[in-house]
């Protein structure tokens, strides 16, 4: 398991402290295709900003107070029987309605 976390102290200004999860977001689709490259699936999990839940992540991790956890990707190799999953969309004409 990865824990990717955002650094608030290379943004100055206030109104980038929400860049961090752009940032880390750019960099964890990297690491996951460099993780594929190896030959390692990858799986990003979301995580959720909720007080408590930071707080507890921090303590684990010894996380300074500009530190923020962004997601998680879990890792390792795939079972070779599993499948990909997939979920079938709704045909355009369910969607699409004529309106004159």
């Amino acid at each position: 398991l990865i824990v990717v976390v955002g650094d608030l102290s290379a943004y100055e200004a206030e109104r980038d402290r929400h860049v961090i999860y752009i940032d880390a977001a750019l960099a964890s689709m990297q690491l996951m295709l460099a993780l594929e490259s190896l030959g390692l699936q990858s799986c990003p999990i979301n995580w959720p900003d909720v007080e408590e839940r930071e707080r507890a992540m921090a303590q684990k991790l010894s996380l300074d107070y500009w530190q923020r956890p962004v997601m998680l990707l879990a890792t390792g190799y795939a079972m070779p029987e599993g499948g990909v999953p997939y979920s079938q969309k709704k045909p355009a004409e369910l969607l699409i309605k004529d309106l004159s």
